[in-house]
């Protein structure tokens, strides 16, 4: 059953890796953000190394809830790019938790190993229902669901 859609505002903002794959130098890791068959990616953090940072912010646009979200990590080289290491597909529920948003660090593999944590901060605002309830309790309860999503927006 398809749960409701809404606004995801993810913090991709950094990761903590075990994993080094640049034969000579430091590593130049960025972000790629798989959701719905769509690729986003980070700016490359240049010399990055093992622990890159990238604070990129990102609005999804979600269908419904118990889609599935994928975060890698790459290190950037001229001809072809390496994968570091990646998420299992996440939940998008995982993501947001009870409370509409969460700050939390996920693990990352690679060949069925742990190579390390990446942390996102997400925010999520729920579509607003689309119908007016006939019931003044529940008008007033609509309503102020409403105020608590323009609220929500104004933060971002």
């Amino acid at each position: 059953m398809a749960q409701p859609g809404g606004k995801l505002v993810l913090h991709v903002e950094e990761a903590s890796l075990t994993r080094d794959n640049e034969t000579f130098g430091t590593m130049d890791p960025y972000c790629q953000v798989v959701y719905n068959g769509k690729k986003h990616r980070s700016e490359t953090h240049s010399d990055g190394g093992k622990h890159p940072k990238w604070n990129y912010r990102l609005e999804l646009e979600v269908l419904d809830v118990m889609d599935e979200i994928t975060f890698k990590v790459y290190n950037s080289n001229t001809f072809e790019d390496d994968q570091i290491a990646h998420t299992d597909a996440l939940k998008i529920y995982n993501l947001i938790g009870p409370n509409n948003g969460m700050t939390e660090n996920h693990h990352m593999i690679y060949e069925k190993k742990n190579r390390g944590t990446i942390r996102v901060r997400t925010q999520y605002i729920p579509n607003a229902p689309a119908e007016v309830p006939e019931d003044p309790a529940a008008a007033q309860m609509l309503e102020m669901q409403k105020q608590q999503m323009e609220m929500q927006r104004l933060q971002l």
